[in-house]
Parts: C-alpha cells; sequence; structure tokens
C-alpha cells in the first residue's frame, strides 16, 4: 500500500550506477549543445564554454555539500567528474541558454578578457537566481534546482529504493 513493499529489492549500488549510467546516456544523446552553437553560432562557442565551466564550478559545490565523492562518474572522468555530469541537466537551462541569448541581442565580447569573463558570470548569476518551472509545474530559481537534483542523486546513491530522475524543465 505505501508503495515501498511493492518495489523490486535493490541489489546495491552496482544496480544504482547501471540505472543512472543508462539514463545519463539518454541525457548525453540529447544534449550537444556544442554542435549547435559549432554549426550555427561559431563565435558563441567559447562563451557557452565558459559558462559551462562556471556552471560546473556550481554543482561541484553542491556536490561536495552533500557529502558525495566529486571523482565517482558515469560519463566523464577527472577530479570533478560527478559535477560534469550532473551539469549535463542544466545545460539547456543555464549555459546554452545565456550563450544563445547573447547570440539573439548579437553581443560581441571577449572570453579572454577579464571584462567579458566578469559580465559572463553576471549573466549566468542573474539566470540561476531566475525561476523556472520544471515539467511537474513546480516553479524555484535555477540554483535551487540544481540543489535539489544533487541531494537526489545523494538519496538515490544512498538508499536502495530511491530512484533517480534527471531535471526537466518547461521552456
Amino acid at each position: 500500500e505505501d508503495g515501498i513493499r511493492d518495489v523490486e529489492r535493490s541489489r546495491g549500488l552496482g544496480d544504482v550506477y547501471k540505472r543512472q549510467r543508462e539514463r545519463f546516456e539518454e541525457l548525453k544523446g540529447l544534449s550537444q549543445p556544442e554542435k549547435l552553437l559549432e554549426n550555427v553560432y561559431p563565435r558563441f562557442l567559447p562563451s557557452y564554454l565558459y559558462l559551462r565551466k562556471l556552471l560546473v564550478a556550481k554543482v561541484l559545490a553542491e556536490v561536495v555539500k552533500a557529502g558525495l565523492c566529486p571523482s565517482i562518474s558515469f560519463l566523464s572522468s577527472g577530479h570533478d567528474s560527478l559535477a560534469r555530469d550532473l551539469a549535463l541537466e542544466f545545460d539547456g537551462v543555464v549555459p546554452l541558454y545565456v550563450a544563445l541569448k547573447l547570440a539573439h541581442e548579437d553581443a560581441s565580447l571577449s572570453v579572454s578578457e577579464g571584462e567579458g569573463r566578469r559580465f559572463l558570470a553576471k549573466m549566468l548569476q542573474d539566470r540561476l537566481e531566475e525561476k523556472v518551472a520544471s515539467r511537474a509545474g513546480r516553479e524555484a530559481s535555477v540554483s535551487t534546482w540544481i540543489s535539489v537534483q544533487v541531494k537526489s542523486f545523494a538519496r538515490a546513491l544512498r538508499s536502495r529504493v530511491v530512484g533517480y530522475k534527471p531535471f526537466t524543465w518547461r521552456a
């Protein structure tokens, strides 16, 4: 009746990793913003890549706060691989959104200059504070959704029953 007893027993973290890898593979296939920018707006690719680094840093801070090992991963490798994997969920909501906004406004800035980087960081921070709705219709700031997703992922890794669903948003 409570739904817990009906769930098939997990065989441990190996099952969680396997299920999450399958979900992230689906997500990875859907998220290829570099190709979009390279083909349609090539001059905004450096801005996107810089914004993505800033987003990964934000996710990494949440990963550490949640007590997870940042180097466990499904798709990436390296010291921040988990943050890079989880940041994929927010590519369209944050760095790609900001880069496309710049393209739409026909803004020209250099990522190699301090002023250009500060401008991008400010745009990213503004976007993180904006409210977006999940597919379920709940609204929260992008920053809050990142925190919620990392905590949800941590619960999925620590629990044998709870599953993890990547974040999807309504445009």
